[in-house]
């Protein structure tokens, strides 16, 4: 009896909790984006206010540390300078978990994932199921931090106690479609021509 009723309570619990959180409106602007100083923050800037976020959903293989070195240099190229919707996923104080999209819709933290240069992190922001599915898709497909062969790179280029390198072990074998053999696998789906700014 006590046990079915501490049931019944728990269920109640969630169900208010989930059908709170479902209501609350998520805050949606449009941000320039400046800078990534790593692959997991954005330095932003809407109107006169420049200040940090971080990429709801984001994360990278602890074991891989040359992952999130090419995906830091894959959003510079595709996003810094650009005008791209920003959705804030959660707040908590200052820090926002925010989530960059295009003007066709391509959301920034979707690709990175998909296209298997990212990972799902769940800490903090809790479950994303359009990342969810992008991960499985990644996986299946064995792109980027996926694929089997990646082992051979996880430290190339890397110092022991550094946090990002110059060295570009891969800048001199870049083949005709600009894609180097660490991002092989990766989709050209991710090419800077295609992130629609909102200028």
């Amino acid at each position: 009896m006590t046990f079915s009723l501490l049931i019944l309570l728990g269920l109640g619990v969630a169900v208010f909790f989930f059908a709170t959180q479902s209501l609350e409106t998520k805050r949606s602007t449009v941000v320039e984006v400046l800078d990534f100083p790593d692959g997991t923050s954005v330095l932003l800037r809407e109107g006169a206010n420049t200040f940090s976020a971080i990429l709801a959903g984001i994360g990278y293989p602890t074991d891989d540390p040359r992952s999130e070195m090419d995906a830091c240099e894959r959003l510079r190229d595709i996003a810094a300078g650009k005008r791209l919707k920003m959705i804030v996923h959660k707040k908590v104080g200052d820090l926002q978990y925010v989530e960059l999209s295009a003007g066709d819709g391509e959301s920034l933290n979707r690709m990175l994932v998909r296209y298997g240069m990212a990972r799902l992190e769940l800490k903090g922001i809790g479950s994303i199921p359009e990342l969810f599915s992008a991960e499985v898709m990644a996986r299946n497909e064995e792109l980027g931090i996926w694929d089997r062969n990646r082992d051979a790179f996880k430290t190339m280029g890397v110092e022991e106690g550094e946090e990002s390198s110059d060295f570009d072990p891969d800048a001199a074998d870049i083949d005709h479609e600009g894609v180097s053999p660490s991002n092989r696998n990766v989709s050209q789906g991710v090419a800077a021509s295609e992130l629609k700014d909102l200028s």
